[in-house]
């Protein structure tokens, strides 16, 4: 394991604020009325809002951890997560 040294650790931090603030922007425009969707692309789980904006997974498992994140209609089959997630307020 490689020794955290500042300028590992100011990376890291870095790129976890950039994961926060764009996960605090996907919540926006879900409470704006735009819906998360997911799809699998070769495997590779998409994410997607309404708008067309392509979301990172980790940015989008960040937003899906939210209680106010809600799935709705059904999933591909039983146990997985719903294909479409929604703001609830």
């Amino acid at each position: 394991m490689p020794v955290p040294t500042p300028k590992r650790l100011r990376s890291r931090a870095r790129r976890l604020d950039r994961r926060i603030r764009n996960a605090e922007t996907v919540v926006t425009a879900m409470k704006r009325g735009a819906a998360l969707h997911l799809e699998y692309v070769f495997g590779s789980p998409v994410f997607m809002l309404t708008d067309g904006r392509r979301i990172e997974p980790a940015v989008a498992k960040a937003v899906i951890a939210r209680p106010e994140i809600i799935g709705v209609g059904a999933a591909l089959f039983q146990g997985m997560r719903p294909q479409t997630l929604r703001y609830a307020s």
